[in-house]
């Protein structure tokens, strides 16, 4: 019986975030915390998002942006806290209730 393929997308292929390209996790950091209001992604937003299997190399390509100085990795009890070096936030203006 043959199946029927032509309604089916592909999966995208995995990026695989090296050496030569970390630089695009430091723009989804930034760029996520500029729409989350300040707030990091958790492993997992950063694992789903480019599609890696492991929460361990998500890990390690954080302390490589660290190590690097780009980023600065709070220790529990914030899981996940993402500080950019140099960034700053703005608090959004007063809305009235």
């Amino acid at each position: 019986m043959e199946t029927n393929t032509t309604n089916l997308t592909p999966k995208s292929p995995p990026v695989r975030l090296g050496v030569r390209n970390i630089d695009h996790l430091y723009d989804y950091l930034v760029n996520y915390k500029r729409l989350h209001d300040g707030n990091s992604p958790s492993i997992r937003d950063i694992r789903l998002h480019f599609n890696i299997s492991s929460t361990s190399y998500v890990n390690h390509l954080l302390h490589r942006l660290e190590s690097d100085g780009k980023i600065r990795l709070d220790a529990y009890p914030k899981p996940c806290s993402i500080e950019i070096v140099g960034g700053r936030w703005i608090a959004p203006e007063k809305v009235e209730i």
